[in-house]
């Protein structure tokens, strides 16, 4: 239990850091920041519709050194 509210805190802390736009980058894990999107117009696949979506935040994440590193050993072993 005590784990899962120190992980809640954790996350809660990265939350409300990329909120104020803040960088968070974890060395060898990778780094998150925030994106904003433009307004852009799309399409409903199914109508065929065009709709207008408005611009937006995002959070975008780009996987650290040693992360990827062992994510292409996998790869390679399996």
């Amino acid at each position: 239990m005590l784990v899962k509210k120190v992980v809640q805190s954790f996350l809660d802390e990265i939350i409300n850091e990329l909120s104020r736009g803040s960088r968070l980058e974890f060395r060898d894990f990778g780094v998150f920041e925030t994106k904003d999107r433009a307004a852009r117009t799309a399409q409903n696949p199914k109508t065929l519709q065009r709709v207008q979506v408005p611009p937006k935040r995002t959070v975008k994440f780009k996987v650290g050194r040693l992360m990827k590193a062992k994510l292409q050993s996998i790869s390679k072993t399996a």
